[in-house]
Protein backbone atom coordinates (compact mmCIF):
# COMPACT_ATOMS: atom_id res chain seq x y z
CA UNK A 1 0.00 0.00 0.00
CA UNK A 2 2.98 2.36 1.23
CA UNK A 3 4.47 2.75 -2.80
CA UNK A 4 1.09 3.86 -4.37
CA UNK A 5 -0.07 6.06 -1.32
CA UNK A 6 3.34 7.71 -0.44
CA UNK A 7 2.17 10.44 1.14
CA UNK A 8 -0.40 8.62 3.24
CA UNK A 9 1.38 7.35 6.53
CA UNK A 10 -1.41 5.22 8.17
CA UNK A 11 -0.23 3.09 4.74
CA UNK A 12 3.14 2.00 5.75
CA UNK A 13 2.12 0.34 8.72
CA UNK A 14 -0.40 -1.92 7.10
CA UNK A 15 0.36 -5.95 6.28
CA UNK A 16 -2.87 -7.29 5.56
CA UNK A 17 -3.96 -5.55 2.27
CA UNK A 18 -2.24 -4.57 -1.01
CA UNK A 19 -2.88 -3.31 -4.52
CA UNK A 20 -3.01 -5.21 -7.82
CA UNK A 21 -1.67 -1.92 -9.78
CA UNK A 22 -2.83 1.50 -9.07
CA UNK A 23 -6.43 0.66 -9.34
CA UNK A 24 -7.55 -2.85 -7.46
CA UNK A 25 -7.34 -3.13 -3.57
CA UNK A 26 -7.08 -6.53 -2.35
CA UNK A 27 -7.76 -7.01 1.31
CA UNK A 28 -7.83 -10.99 1.30
CA UNK A 29 -9.60 -12.98 5.01
CA UNK A 30 -6.00 -13.90 6.93
CA UNK A 31 -6.82 -15.04 10.43
CA UNK A 32 -8.44 -18.14 11.42
CA UNK A 33 -12.03 -18.55 12.68
CA UNK A 34 -12.59 -18.51 16.40
CA UNK A 35 -15.38 -20.91 18.18
CA UNK A 36 -17.19 -17.73 19.46
CA UNK A 37 -18.54 -16.00 16.42
CA UNK A 38 -17.41 -18.72 14.31
CA UNK A 39 -19.33 -17.53 10.95
CA UNK A 40 -18.80 -13.88 11.61
CA UNK A 41 -15.03 -14.19 11.82
CA UNK A 42 -14.98 -16.75 8.74
CA UNK A 43 -17.41 -13.94 6.49
CA UNK A 44 -15.59 -10.49 7.35
CA UNK A 45 -12.83 -8.89 6.69
CA UNK A 46 -11.54 -5.28 7.60
CA UNK A 47 -9.79 -2.81 5.03
CA UNK A 48 -8.66 0.53 5.27
CA UNK A 49 -9.10 3.23 2.13
CA UNK A 50 -6.88 5.55 1.47
CA UNK A 51 -8.49 9.08 1.13
CA UNK A 52 -6.76 10.63 -1.73
CA UNK A 53 -8.70 8.47 -4.08
CA UNK A 54 -12.10 7.92 -5.04
CA UNK A 55 -13.42 3.94 -4.16
CA UNK A 56 -15.83 1.52 -6.16
CA UNK A 57 -16.75 -2.13 -5.03
CA UNK A 58 -15.76 -4.80 -7.53
CA UNK A 59 -18.82 -6.16 -8.31
CA UNK A 60 -21.23 -3.96 -8.91
CA UNK A 61 -19.51 -0.35 -9.42
CA UNK A 62 -20.88 1.10 -6.82
CA UNK A 63 -19.41 4.56 -4.95
CA UNK A 64 -17.82 3.12 -1.46
CA UNK A 65 -18.24 5.78 1.24
CA UNK A 66 -15.21 8.15 2.35
CA UNK A 67 -14.56 6.51 5.42
CA UNK A 68 -11.06 5.10 5.75
CA UNK A 69 -11.68 2.00 7.73
CA UNK A 70 -14.59 -0.69 7.38
CA UNK A 71 -15.78 -4.27 7.12
CA UNK A 72 -16.42 -6.40 4.71
CA UNK A 73 -18.88 -8.82 5.61
CA UNK A 74 -20.51 -11.79 3.25
CA UNK A 75 -19.33 -10.11 0.48
CA UNK A 76 -21.27 -7.56 1.05
CA UNK A 77 -20.22 -3.45 1.47
CA UNK A 78 -22.21 -1.62 4.54
CA UNK A 79 -20.47 1.46 3.39
CA UNK A 80 -22.18 2.26 0.05
CA UNK A 81 -22.39 6.07 -0.61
Amino acid sequence: MWNEFPNDEATYRIQTQFMVGSALLVAPKLTEPTLVGYFESMSSVDYFLPSENVWYTYYDGKKVKDSLIGTLANGLYSDYD
